[in-house]
């Protein structure tokens, strides 16, 4: 680790937000949902187009409390789960939930964002080596 989430943790957040398109976005309490909406319509399409256009999540974006891993230490199991949930996002047909603060994207873009978002996450771990072999 480099950052501060093991794999598993990485695994299951990513897991958690790459299905909120498909299952639905947790409900915000009301001084959340002001300022996504807020955001939506203001910053959020320049953050979306620059995070696109660069393929590179910002750092110390915040994220919904829902999302945030509890778990740890269950490595394999947490990459089944996200593998599961990237198969689920590349085969699901829609239609799609609206996103607080993206609003409502193309598959092609949801696809995009998340590859950037997961890339970000493990960006911050290092395999580890057996050089006894």
């Amino acid at each position: 680790m480099t950052g501060k989430w093991d794999l598993t943790q990485c695994c299951n957040h990513m897991a958690k937000v790459m299905l909120y398109p498909i299952d639905g976005f947790p409900r915000f309490p009301l001084h959340m949902k002001i300022a996504t909406g807020i955001m939506r319509y203001t910053i959020a399409p320049v953050m979306l187009n620059r995070i696109l256009r660069t393929n590179q999540w910002p750092d110390r974006v915040p994220t919904d409390t829902e999302s945030l891993p509890v778990e740890t230490g269950r490595d394999q199991h947490a990459v089944d789960e996200f593998r599961s949930a990237v198969s689920r996002l590349l085969n699901f047909n829609g239609p799609w939930k609206t996103s607080p603060l993206f609003g409502l994207l193309e598959k092609e873009q949801l696809i995009h964002l998340h590859r950037i978002h997961t890339a970000h996450h493990l960006g911050f771990l290092v395999p580890k080596y057996d050089n006894t072999k």
